[in-house]
């Protein structure tokens, strides 16, 4: 029973610290870049079709 809880525990956790890396991305004031950047961290896309990638808005810009 204890382990249950522990593993839904550290489930939550990771899933907010990706949450976090994810909106710590999210910034600016230019909707074009963002939208773009959206596009192509598949945030547009269904769970079934592609993955949410987490991709650093400095690597992405260059």
């Amino acid at each position: 029973m204890y382990h249950r809880i522990i593993l839904i525990g550290i489930f939550c956790i990771n899933v907010m610290v990706k949450l976090h890396q994810f909106s710590d991305n999210l910034y600016g004031t230019d909707f074009t870049e963002l939208k773009n950047y959206l596009a192509a961290c598949n945030a547009y896309e269904e769970p079934s079709q592609a993955k949410l990638q987490i991709v650093p808005r400095l690597a992405w810009c260059e």
